[in-house]
């Protein structure tokens, strides 16, 4: 079991250590190597364009995937 963090806003330009785009969750998912996958998520949204990415990329693992909910998952708008 892999364990990923989206723990900050979703956004292509990073302002903050925290922040998460789509580019630097594809490199987290690409050294995933078990089959079993679990996201956990605390944002409060962001860009539309970068959450549509990763939440493709979640959607296309070959594995199991659990999303746990932290305690924020608010829109991207």
């Amino acid at each position: 079991m892999t364990d990923l963090y989206i723990y900050g806003d979703i956004t292509s330009y990073k302002w903050d250590e925290s922040d998460v785009g789509a580019y630097d969750f594809l490199k987290e998912l690409n050294d995933v190597d078990t089959d079993n996958l679990t996201v956990h998520i605390n944002l409060f949204g962001g860009s539309v364009s970068e959450g549509l990415v990763i939440i493709n990329m979640i959607k296309e693992f070959k594995g199991r995937v659990i999303t746990v909910c932290a305690s924020f998952a608010c829109s991207i708008v």
